[in-house]
Protein backbone atom coordinates (compact mmCIF):
# COMPACT_ATOMS: atom_id res chain seq x y z
CA UNK A 1 0.00 0.00 0.00
CA UNK A 2 1.35 3.40 -0.94
CA UNK A 3 2.07 5.57 2.10
CA UNK A 4 0.50 9.03 2.08
CA UNK A 5 2.62 11.67 3.82
CA UNK A 6 0.73 14.89 4.32
CA UNK A 7 2.75 16.61 6.99
CA UNK A 8 5.98 16.47 8.96
CA UNK A 9 8.95 15.80 6.64
CA UNK A 10 7.26 16.80 3.41
CA UNK A 11 7.76 14.43 0.48
CA UNK A 12 6.17 16.70 -2.10
CA UNK A 13 8.71 17.54 -4.80
CA UNK A 14 8.99 21.33 -4.87
CA UNK A 15 12.08 21.44 -7.05
CA UNK A 16 14.24 19.45 -9.41
CA UNK A 17 17.81 19.97 -10.53
CA UNK A 18 16.65 21.53 -13.81
CA UNK A 19 13.70 23.46 -12.34
CA UNK A 20 14.72 24.20 -8.73
CA UNK A 21 11.60 26.17 -7.79
CA UNK A 22 7.82 25.96 -7.73
CA UNK A 23 5.06 28.55 -7.54
CA UNK A 24 1.42 28.07 -6.61
CA UNK A 25 -1.59 29.91 -5.28
CA UNK A 26 -2.52 28.43 -1.95
CA UNK A 27 -5.99 28.65 -0.41
CA UNK A 28 -6.70 27.40 3.11
CA UNK A 29 -9.12 25.88 3.78
CA UNK A 30 -9.46 24.35 0.33
CA UNK A 31 -10.16 20.64 0.65
CA UNK A 32 -7.95 20.51 3.77
CA UNK A 33 -8.81 22.63 6.83
CA UNK A 34 -5.18 23.53 7.54
CA UNK A 35 -1.52 22.74 6.85
CA UNK A 36 -0.10 20.79 9.78
CA UNK A 37 3.40 21.25 11.17
CA UNK A 38 5.99 20.05 8.65
CA UNK A 39 9.33 20.95 7.09
CA UNK A 40 11.19 20.67 3.78
CA UNK A 41 14.69 21.32 2.48
CA UNK A 42 13.73 24.29 0.27
CA UNK A 43 13.18 27.93 1.27
CA UNK A 44 9.58 29.14 1.14
CA UNK A 45 8.19 32.67 0.77
CA UNK A 46 4.48 33.41 1.14
CA UNK A 47 2.75 36.68 0.21
CA UNK A 48 -0.74 36.83 1.69
CA UNK A 49 -3.24 38.17 -0.86
CA UNK A 50 -6.52 37.72 1.00
CA UNK A 51 -7.88 36.73 4.37
CA UNK A 52 -6.10 35.96 7.59
CA UNK A 53 -4.14 32.97 8.88
CA UNK A 54 -2.38 31.75 12.02
CA UNK A 55 1.21 30.90 11.12
CA UNK A 56 3.89 29.09 13.06
CA UNK A 57 7.50 29.26 11.85
CA UNK A 58 9.93 27.56 14.19
CA UNK A 59 9.02 28.84 17.64
CA UNK A 60 7.46 32.06 16.34
CA UNK A 61 3.69 32.49 16.01
CA UNK A 62 1.76 35.28 14.27
CA UNK A 63 -1.67 36.04 12.87
CA UNK A 64 -0.97 37.31 9.35
CA UNK A 65 -3.29 39.13 6.97
CA UNK A 66 -3.41 40.50 3.43
CA UNK A 67 -0.12 42.16 2.51
CA UNK A 68 2.00 40.30 5.06
CA UNK A 69 5.04 38.25 4.02
CA UNK A 70 5.93 34.95 5.69
CA UNK A 71 9.49 33.65 5.24
CA UNK A 72 10.37 30.03 5.99
CA UNK A 73 14.06 29.06 5.74
CA UNK A 74 15.00 25.47 4.82
CA UNK A 75 14.31 22.70 7.35
CA UNK A 76 12.28 24.93 9.69
CA UNK A 77 9.08 23.50 11.15
CA UNK A 78 6.03 25.49 10.06
CA UNK A 79 2.25 25.30 9.89
CA UNK A 80 -0.76 27.43 8.98
CA UNK A 81 -4.35 27.45 10.21
CA UNK A 82 -7.21 29.76 9.20
CA UNK A 83 -7.89 32.60 11.64
CA UNK A 84 -11.37 33.63 12.74
CA UNK A 85 -12.95 31.16 10.30
CA UNK A 86 -11.52 33.17 7.39
CA UNK A 87 -9.97 31.75 4.24
CA UNK A 88 -6.33 32.69 3.69
CA UNK A 89 -5.00 32.95 0.11
CA UNK A 90 -1.30 33.26 -0.64
CA UNK A 91 1.14 33.38 -3.49
CA UNK A 92 3.75 30.81 -2.51
CA UNK A 93 7.25 30.39 -3.92
CA UNK A 94 9.40 27.44 -2.87
CA UNK A 95 12.95 27.11 -4.15
CA UNK A 96 16.14 25.18 -3.64
CA UNK A 97 18.83 27.58 -2.50
CA UNK A 98 21.31 26.12 -4.97
CA UNK A 99 19.23 28.05 -7.53
CA UNK A 100 20.70 31.28 -6.13
CA UNK A 101 24.23 29.98 -5.68
CA UNK A 102 24.32 28.27 -2.29
CA UNK A 103 26.82 25.69 -3.56
CA UNK A 104 29.14 28.27 -5.15
CA UNK A 105 32.15 28.96 -2.88
CA UNK A 106 32.22 32.75 -3.30
CA UNK A 107 31.98 35.37 -0.55
CA UNK A 108 28.31 36.20 -1.16
CA UNK A 109 27.31 32.56 -0.82
CA UNK A 110 29.53 31.75 2.14
CA UNK A 111 28.64 34.94 4.05
CA UNK A 112 24.91 35.24 3.36
CA UNK A 113 23.19 32.55 1.29
CA UNK A 114 24.59 29.48 3.03
CA UNK A 115 23.91 30.84 6.54
CA UNK A 116 20.23 31.28 5.61
CA UNK A 117 20.22 27.74 4.24
CA UNK A 118 21.97 26.04 7.16
CA UNK A 119 20.35 28.00 9.99
CA UNK A 120 23.37 30.00 11.17
CA UNK A 121 21.51 33.15 10.10
CA UNK A 122 18.43 34.01 12.13
CA UNK A 123 15.68 35.20 9.76
CA UNK A 124 12.67 37.30 10.73
CA UNK A 125 9.78 35.08 9.65
CA UNK A 126 7.09 37.78 9.53
CA UNK A 127 7.23 41.06 7.61
CA UNK A 128 4.22 43.38 7.62
CA UNK A 129 3.36 46.66 5.94
CA UNK A 130 4.85 48.72 8.74
CA UNK A 131 8.17 46.88 8.59
CA UNK A 132 11.40 48.46 7.42
CA UNK A 133 11.86 48.03 3.66
CA UNK A 134 8.39 46.57 3.14
CA UNK A 135 7.90 48.38 -0.18
CA UNK A 136 11.08 46.88 -1.60
CA UNK A 137 10.21 43.40 -0.37
CA UNK A 138 6.73 43.67 -1.88
CA UNK A 139 8.02 44.95 -5.24
CA UNK A 140 10.67 42.23 -5.35
CA UNK A 141 8.10 39.48 -4.80
CA UNK A 142 5.63 41.02 -7.26
CA UNK A 143 8.37 40.88 -9.90
CA UNK A 144 9.23 37.28 -9.03
CA UNK A 145 5.59 36.16 -9.18
CA UNK A 146 5.11 37.96 -12.53
CA UNK A 147 8.06 36.07 -13.99
CA UNK A 148 6.53 32.79 -12.81
CA UNK A 149 3.00 33.57 -14.01
CA UNK A 150 3.89 34.97 -17.45
CA UNK A 151 7.17 33.13 -18.09
CA UNK A 152 8.59 35.53 -20.68
CA UNK A 153 11.82 34.77 -22.51
CA UNK A 154 14.77 34.48 -20.10
CA UNK A 155 12.42 34.61 -17.08
CA UNK A 156 14.67 32.26 -15.08
CA UNK A 157 17.38 34.93 -15.04
CA UNK A 158 14.92 37.54 -13.87
CA UNK A 159 13.56 35.22 -11.19
CA UNK A 160 17.04 34.38 -9.94
CA UNK A 161 17.98 38.05 -9.73
CA UNK A 162 14.85 38.88 -7.69
CA UNK A 163 15.49 36.05 -5.22
CA UNK A 164 19.09 37.14 -4.74
CA UNK A 165 17.79 40.68 -4.20
CA UNK A 166 15.33 39.35 -1.63
CA UNK A 167 18.21 37.80 0.37
CA UNK A 168 20.04 41.13 0.07
CA UNK A 169 16.99 42.95 1.45
CA UNK A 170 16.80 40.56 4.41
CA UNK A 171 20.34 41.42 5.46
CA UNK A 172 20.25 45.13 4.60
CA UNK A 173 17.04 45.58 6.63
CA UNK A 174 18.39 43.53 9.56
CA UNK A 175 15.71 40.88 9.00
CA UNK A 176 18.52 38.32 8.73
CA UNK A 177 21.53 38.30 11.02
CA UNK A 178 24.39 35.87 11.50
CA UNK A 179 23.82 34.35 14.91
CA UNK A 180 24.03 30.87 16.23
CA UNK A 181 20.54 29.61 16.90
CA UNK A 182 19.91 28.76 20.51
CA UNK A 183 21.20 25.20 20.93
CA UNK A 184 18.20 24.37 23.11
CA UNK A 185 15.81 25.50 20.34
CA UNK A 186 17.60 23.28 17.83
CA UNK A 187 17.54 20.38 20.26
CA UNK A 188 13.80 20.84 20.84
CA UNK A 189 13.12 21.05 17.09
CA UNK A 190 15.03 17.79 16.59
CA UNK A 191 12.95 16.11 19.30
CA UNK A 192 9.69 17.25 17.70
CA UNK A 193 10.84 16.12 14.25
CA UNK A 194 11.68 12.70 15.69
CA UNK A 195 8.19 12.36 17.18
CA UNK A 196 6.49 13.59 14.00
CA UNK A 197 8.45 11.18 11.81
CA UNK A 198 7.43 8.32 14.09
CA UNK A 199 3.77 9.31 13.73
CA UNK A 200 4.20 9.55 9.95
CA UNK A 201 5.71 6.08 9.72
CA UNK A 202 3.40 4.33 12.20
CA UNK A 203 -0.01 6.01 11.90
CA UNK A 204 -1.61 2.71 10.86
CA UNK A 205 -0.70 1.19 14.22
CA UNK A 206 -1.51 2.10 17.79
CA UNK A 207 0.59 5.06 18.94
CA UNK A 208 0.69 6.07 22.59
CA UNK A 209 1.93 9.25 24.19
CA UNK A 210 4.14 7.17 26.47
CA UNK A 211 5.89 5.65 23.41
CA UNK A 212 6.66 9.08 21.99
CA UNK A 213 7.75 10.44 25.37
CA UNK A 214 10.16 7.54 25.88
CA UNK A 215 11.56 8.03 22.36
CA UNK A 216 12.31 11.69 23.19
CA UNK A 217 13.72 10.79 26.63
CA UNK A 218 11.05 12.85 28.41
CA UNK A 219 8.61 11.98 31.14
CA UNK A 220 5.08 11.54 29.80
CA UNK A 221 3.81 14.63 31.64
CA UNK A 222 6.64 16.83 30.33
CA UNK A 223 6.22 15.49 26.78
CA UNK A 224 2.50 16.33 26.75
CA UNK A 225 3.27 19.95 27.66
CA UNK A 226 6.32 20.12 25.37
CA UNK A 227 4.43 18.79 22.34
CA UNK A 228 1.47 21.12 22.74
CA UNK A 229 3.73 24.15 23.18
CA UNK A 230 5.76 23.25 20.06
CA UNK A 231 2.95 22.11 17.77
CA UNK A 232 -0.02 24.13 19.01
CA UNK A 233 -2.37 21.20 19.65
CA UNK A 234 -2.21 18.12 21.86
CA UNK A 235 -0.31 15.05 20.73
CA UNK A 236 -3.51 12.94 20.60
CA UNK A 237 -5.26 15.60 18.48
CA UNK A 238 -2.28 15.77 16.14
CA UNK A 239 -2.24 12.00 15.60
CA UNK A 240 -5.98 12.00 14.89
CA UNK A 241 -5.69 14.92 12.46
CA UNK A 242 -2.83 13.24 10.62
CA UNK A 243 -4.88 10.06 10.26
CA UNK A 244 -7.93 12.01 9.09
CA UNK A 245 -5.94 13.92 6.46
CA UNK A 246 -4.35 10.70 5.26
CA UNK A 247 -7.81 9.15 5.00
CA UNK A 248 -9.06 12.16 3.04
CA UNK A 249 -6.19 11.80 0.57
CA UNK A 250 -6.98 8.10 0.16
CA UNK A 251 -10.65 8.83 -0.44
CA UNK A 252 -9.61 11.23 -3.23
CA UNK A 253 -7.04 9.01 -4.89
CA UNK A 254 -8.01 5.36 -4.33
CA UNK A 255 -11.02 3.08 -4.81
CA UNK A 256 -10.86 1.80 -1.23
CA UNK A 257 -14.15 1.71 0.66
CA UNK A 258 -14.72 4.03 3.58
CA UNK A 259 -14.31 1.18 6.07
CA UNK A 260 -11.09 -0.03 4.41
CA UNK A 261 -9.75 3.53 4.44
CA UNK A 262 -10.59 3.96 8.11
CA UNK A 263 -8.81 0.77 9.16
CA UNK A 264 -5.85 1.50 6.89
CA UNK A 265 -5.41 4.84 8.67
CA UNK A 266 -5.36 3.42 12.17
CA UNK A 267 -9.04 3.76 13.15
CA UNK A 268 -10.43 0.60 14.74
CA UNK A 269 -14.04 1.77 14.97
CA UNK A 270 -15.89 2.87 11.83
CA UNK A 271 -18.53 4.95 13.60
CA UNK A 272 -15.81 6.79 15.51
CA UNK A 273 -13.98 7.46 12.22
CA UNK A 274 -17.15 8.78 10.57
CA UNK A 275 -17.88 11.03 13.54
CA UNK A 276 -14.34 12.47 13.72
CA UNK A 277 -14.15 12.90 9.95
CA UNK A 278 -17.38 14.90 9.82
CA UNK A 279 -16.33 16.98 12.83
CA UNK A 280 -13.01 17.88 11.13
CA UNK A 281 -14.03 18.25 7.46
CA UNK A 282 -17.69 19.26 8.04
CA UNK A 283 -18.84 16.53 5.64
CA UNK A 284 -19.08 12.74 5.86
CA UNK A 285 -16.40 10.58 4.17
CA UNK A 286 -18.85 9.65 1.40
CA UNK A 287 -19.79 13.30 0.82
CA UNK A 288 -16.10 14.22 0.76
CA UNK A 289 -15.39 11.61 -1.91
CA UNK A 290 -18.26 12.89 -4.07
CA UNK A 291 -17.03 16.48 -3.79
CA UNK A 292 -13.55 15.56 -4.94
Amino acid sequence: MEQFMLSQKENKEHSTQLVPYSYYRSDIPDGMPDVALHWHTEMEINFIREGKGCYQVGEEHAVCEAGDIVIIPPNILHSVYPAENMKVSTDTLVFNMDFIGASVPDRASVSYIRPVMNGSAVVNAFINKSGCGYGEYSACLDNAFEYLKKRPDYFELGLKSELIKFIYLLFSNKDAEIKSRDSRSRHNADKIKKALLYIQENYRNEITVSQLAEMCHFSEQYFISFFKKAVGISCVSYINQFRLKTAAEMLKTTEMSVSETAFECGFRNLSNFNRQFKEYFKVTPKEFRKQT
